[in-house]
């Protein structure tokens, strides 16, 4: 079995500096804020400090002028999804900057993204939020202008990276982006989100790590019914903010209603703190550096680059694949189109 856990202890120095980027949004200062300055354009490197390159979360209205990962860009395959972890339970802990869900899943049965560009497989880590004090903001990555009021980070690690070289290896992680949009009065709830709003409600306090059973969750409960997202090389946004990422942002957005909403602004920063609340945990947009957003559509015909660039279309269509088991059938009714999430034992790998 494999327990998924935080990487911060083995960044020990980074840490106090990641985080002092991460400052809330109503503490910060920009204005003649000579330290924030330097240390945000600035990290250390073991020998003194380098300039960062490729830090997260960016905007998609620059021009790209520069390469990005990968060759060709298709539908990303969740493997292993579906799966329960062990006895259900899940490791939740608000760490002071987000609130963290964690896992150990039997031998053989950690989910996992590859495909859609990405050159090896990952392995789930953790998923975390981030939110905002009002339904105007909270995501940290902005689309088409656009922030949200919650962003959910899924985060994987390269399977053949241990925790200290997967920091160092600049795509030793890839992190899926979900955005939600506020529900309208008509959508009903998402019950899968209620289970882990219910965790953080009943469970949680700052800095404290609780075991928590959630009976009828999984990972694919997260996950939209379009396959289309957005590409591109950055780093962790939260401490110990490494470049280290290769960022899929799923353009379809799931919804939350303003009672899960509530339960997010309700978290605190620290403990015995009934002031201080942890809200607007969202770090600013960072500097592109001439880094190249691609998107993806399902179309399976286009390919572009978000600015002036364009990118070939894909010409090399993916074959659909047939589902073999009813239990595939079930689980296949969860997404539409050509959203290609593989289960081992459900979907044969060879196919792709």
């Amino acid at each position: 079995m494999l327990s998924l856990r935080s990487r911060c202890s083995h960044f020990a120095g980074v840490y106090s500096w990641c985080l002092e980027l991460f400052i809330p949004l109503k503490q910060r200062k920009f204005t003649g804020d000579t330290k924030m300055s330097l240390m945000r354009n600035r990290q250390p490197n073991g020998k003194g400090f380098s300039i960062l390159q490729r830090h997260s979360p960016i905007p998609d209205s620059h021009q790209p002028n520069a390469g990005a990962v990968g060759g060709d860009t298709r539908p990303i395959e969740f493997r292993n999804y579906d799966y329960f972890p062990v006895n259900h339970t899940w490791t939740v802990v608000d760490n002071g900057h987000a609130v963290q869900f964690s896992a150990t899943f039997p031998t053989g049965k950690i989910p996992t993204v590859r495909g859609g560009g990405l050159l090896d497989s990952y392995a789930l880590t953790q998923f975390h939020f981030h939110w905002g004090s009002d339904d105007s903001r909270g995501s940290e990555h902005v689309v088409e202008g656009k922030r949200y009021p919650l962003e959910l980070h899924i985060v994987h690690q390269k399977t053949t990276d241990d925790d200290i070289n997967a920091g160092q290896d600049s795509t030793g992680l890839a992190v899926i982006g979900i955005l939600f949009d506020l529900a309208g009065p008509a959508d009903p709830p998402n019950a899968f989100l209620e289970e882990i709003t219910y965790a953080i409600e009943v469970t949680l306090e700052p800095n404290r790590t609780t075991r928590m059973t959630l009976a009828a969750f999984n990972m694919a409960h997260l996950l939209s019914d379009s396959p289309d997202y957005y590409r591109y090389l950055g780093s962790l946004t939260t401490p110990p903010c490494s470049e280290a990422v290769v960022w899929s942002i799923m353009k379809t957005t799931m919804k939350i209603t303003e009672k899960q909403l509530k339960t997010f602004r309700g978290l605190h920063e620290k403990p015995n703190d009934a002031v201080d609340l942890l809200e607007d945990n969202y770090r600013p947009l960072q500097s592109l550096n001439g880094r190249v957003i691609r998107a993806f559509s399902d179309s399976y015909t286009t390919s572009r680059v978000i600015g002036l660039s364009t990118i070939p279309p894909l010409t090399d269509k993916p074959q659909q694949v047939a589902r073999t088991t009813s239990n595939a059938e079930q689980i296949a009714s969860l997404f539409s189109r050509a959203f290609f999430v593989v289960f081992f034992g459900l979907i044969p790998a060879t196919v792709f």
